[in-house]
């Protein structure tokens, strides 16, 4: 259900299962459907894994809108739902091309830029309490 739309944004040129994480069965996931044929055109998923001994323990993780549906709010809808359902506050590890969405959303910048080898640029981030 997930996993196409997760593999053509966050993976795309690699097979399906790049875009399948270890605990994907125990995640909580979130989907946005397009109204007019309900076709699932955004998604997130948060798992359980800590930041650290003072940070969070959810990780949104698997973050995509589809090309066509992007500009209209349904990034930020799937993120306020996915932050509505963890006031403990959240992390992810974000791409830099993606910096700016999460950053307007009131997300924090709590790293400094690394490389997932085969993905791109990355920072950690997180929303919620300090």
């Amino acid at each position: 259900m997930l996993l196409p739309l997760r593999a053509s944004v966050l993976r795309p040129g690699q097979p399906m299962s790049a875009a399948r994480w270890t605990g994907d069965d125990e995640a909580e996931h979130y989907v946005a459907e397009a109204p007019e044929d309900g076709e699932i055109v955004g998604v997130a998923s948060v798992f359980f894994a800590p930041l650290g001994a003072e940070g969070p323990t959810g990780q949104l993780r698997g973050m995509a809108v589809a090309p066509e549906a992007r500009g209209g709010g349904v990034g930020l809808r799937l993120l306020r739902a996915v932050e509505a359902a963890h006031p403990e506050g959240l992390w992810c590890n974000a791409r830099v091309s993606a910096l700016g969405f999460y950053e307007r959303a009131g997300w924090r910048v709590v790293s400094e830029e690394f490389e997932i080898v085969g993905v791109g640029p990355h920072v950690k981030m997180r929303f919620g309490p300090s």
